[in-house]
C-alpha cells in the first residue's frame, strides 16, 4: 500500500516525450466510432465487443476491486470523493472518469495525479493490438475504458474507481464486477434517443441503468434521490389527502398567541 501524497499530487510527467506519446495514443483514438455509432450494430448483446477486447488482454479486470459509480449528475465529483477518501486510508488507487479536457490522459488518474503519459500509450498499444488480434473494432469509449482497467491491473492498485458513460446496457463500464455501485439519480432526457419509440427505450435503459449496476455482487450505495421516486410520493399524497400535507408550522404554545397570518400544523 502507498503512502498519501497530500491534496496537491505533482504534476504529470511533462516534455516532449510525453507530447508524443499522447499525440500516437490520440491518432489511433480519433479514427475510432462515437458511441452512437460504435453501439449501432452491437445487436442484443452489445457487451459482446468488450468482452472480447478484454479476453484478448488476457481479462485484466477480473482482480480488480472497483467502485462503479452510475447517473446523470455528480459522477466525477463523486468519483474525486473516493479517490481522496482511498488515498488518505493509504490504498493506492486508479480513477477513470470522462471526458476529458485538453488530454486523453487526464481520464486515467494513478494514485490521485494524472497517468504518466508513456505508460498510458503503452496500455492503449496493447489494447490497439489486442483489437487487430481479434478482429474487433471497438469505439472510443470503449477502447479507453479498456485501457483504464489494464492500466489499473499493470499499476496493481488497491482499488479502481470507474465513472460509468452513456449508461444503459451499451456501455462499456458494465463488463466490471463492482464490490461497491454508487448510483445517482437518472434524468430521463438525458439517455432519450430521438426516435419514435423513446419511451419504451427511456423506461429500458433507465431500469439498466439503476439496476444494472447492483446485479452483480456488488453493494449499492445511494447518491441523489431518484426524482420519478419523489414523484410517485407526491402523487400518492395527493391521491390520499386530496392535496398536499400542509407542513408542520411554529406553534406558539398554550397560554401564548400566534402572530397574525401564522398557520399552525394539524394535531
Amino acid at each position: 500500500m502507498s503512502t498519501y501524497r497530500g491534496p496537491e499530487p505533482p504534476p504529470a510527467a511533462a516534455g516532449p516525450a510525453a507530447d508524443d506519446a499522447r499525440a500516437a495514443g490520440w491518432a489511433w483514438l480519433a479514427t475510432l466510432p462515437r458511441a452512437a455509432s460504435a453501439h449501432a450494430e452491437r445487436g442484443a448483446d452489445p457487451q459482446a465487443a468488450m468482452r472480447g477486447l478484454l479476453a484478448a488482454l488476457g481479462d485484466p479486470h477480473r482482480d480488480l476491486r472497483v467502485i462503479h459509480i452510475a447517473g446523470s449528475k455528480g459522477k466525477g465529483s463523486t468519483a474525486l470523493l473516493c479517490e481522496a477518501l482511498l488515498q488518505r486510508l493509504g490504498q493506492r488507487t486508479l480513477t477513470y472518469t470522462s471526458p476529458h479536457l485538453a488530454r486523453w490522459t487526464e481520464r486515467l488518474r494513478i494514485d490521485a495525479r494524472e497517468a504518466d503519459a508513456r505508460r498510458a500509450q503503452d496500455a492503449l498499444e496493447a489494447v490497439r493490438a489486442a483489437a487487430g488480434r481479434s478482429g474487433i473494432v471497438p469505439g472510443f469509449f470503449e477502447a479507453l475504458t479498456a485501457t483504464g482497467l489494464l492500466l489499473a491491473a499493470r499499476a496493481e492498485v488497491d482499488w479502481a474507481i470507474v465513472e460509468a458513460g452513456v449508461g444503459g446496457r451499451a456501455d462499456a463500464t458494465n463488463v466490471v464486477t463492482p464490490a461497491l455501485a454508487v448510483l445517482h439519480g437518472v434524468r430521463a432526457r438525458a439517455h432519450r434517443p430521438a426516435r419514435a419509440d423513446a419511451g419504451r427505450h427511456r423506461a429500458r435503459e433507465g431500469r439498466h441503468h439503476q439496476a444494472g449496476r447492483a446485479r452483480h455482487r456488488g453493494r449499492p450505495g445511494r447518491g441523489h434521490r431518484c426524482h420519478r421516486a419523489r414523484g410517485r410520493r407526491a402523487r400518492r399524497q395527493r391521491a390520499r389527502h386530496g392535496r398536499r400535507r400542509p407542513r408542520a408550522r411554529w406553534h406558539p404554545g398554550p397560554g401564548r398567541r400566534a402572530s397574525p397570518g401564522t398557520a399552525t400544523a394539524r394535531a
